[in-house]
């Protein structure tokens, strides 16, 4: 195998090693856009009930003052 095999051969190995890399990068960001919408779905329905919260102790605070 002369030197020009070998620098095709380790390129090829670069390519498949940096195509492996960035095929599991891709994965890890599509893992935590998931999560990152689970995240916002979670905080905004506690968001929601806590509007809901703030409703009932206003109401509350009234009948009391009434």
């Amino acid at each position: 195998m002369d030197n020009n095999d070998k620098q095709q051969q380790l390129g090829a190995q670069i390519e498949a090693d940096v195509a492996g890399t960035l095929g599991g990068l891709q994965l890890k960001v599509i893992e935590l856009s998931r999560t990152l919408e689970l995240t916002t779905s979670e905080l905004a329905a506690k968001d929601e009930r806590i509007s809901e919260l703030e409703a009932l102790l206003d109401a509350a605070t009234k009948d009391e003052e009434a």
